[in-house]
């Protein structure tokens, strides 16, 4: 792929002029499918460390959140269809790993036998494996089958909806539109006086207009 540099992890600073939504999408599925081969690798691990389980496991979910965070962030200082387009396409899939790393029940067993041995880890270590554990048993690693599905298609709904919130406030600030005579554009930036003049304009008024 001519986006290779992107593959793995967000490099900092990030090339927004190369970052667009077509690299996000295509950078994110790529992290996915990666994401699922790495936790195939730790479920199959017999000797279960803080340096082979996780830590790795902590990198693997930072990875894919992160970018994600970093699309939805770029949605929403530039906006525009694409973006939404882009984030609209990749939400399910990245809500259903994310829902679903928690849920995997041999995953939670690797954890629970490193913690057999937390007698070899450092303070450190203990604190985030006991964080670790908490948050699995908090997002459903305890339920039963049935539960973890009807939570899983709950999780996917919930990131819908509130998706669709945050859109419809982007859209609604953005329909904004406020009358101001000229006078009382002067302090502002030339650009938004210009702007605001020219949209009274093509309103057909002789006041400016703000819109958001």
């Amino acid at each position: 792929s001519r986006y290779g540099a992107f593959m793995t992890a967000l490099h900092h600073p990030l090339p927004f002029d190369t970052f667009s939504p077509a690299v996000f999408t295509q950078m994110l599925g790529h992290q996915i499918k990666q994401t699922d081969h790495d936790i195939d690798a730790l479920l199959q691990l017999e000797d279960c460390t803080y340096t082979t389980l996780l830590a790795p496991l902590d990198r693997i979910i930072t990875r894919v959140s992160e970018t994600f965070e970093m699309g939805q962030h770029l949605e929403s200082i530039i906006g525009g269809s694409d973006w939404r387009a882009a984030l609209k396409c990749m939400r399910p899939a990245i809500t259903d790993l994310l829902t679903s790393i928690p849920l995997n029940q041999a995953l939670y067993e690797q954890l629970e036998r490193l913690n057999e041995r937390r007698g070899d880890l450092t303070v450190q270590e203990q604190r985030h494996l006991d964080v670790t554990l908490e948050a699995f048993k908090l997002k459903g690693a305890c339920l039963n089958e049935e539960d973890k599905s009807r939570l899983q298609q709950l999780e996917l709904d919930l990131s819908k909806a509130a998706a669709n919130f945050a859109q419809n406030i982007i859209d609604s600030t953005e329909s904004i539109a406020i009358d101001v005579p000229v006078m009382d554009l002067a302090g502002l930036p030339e650009n938004v006086r210009t702007q605001a003049i020219e949209n009274g304009r093509s309103a057909g008024k002789t006041c400016a207009i703000l819109s958001g």
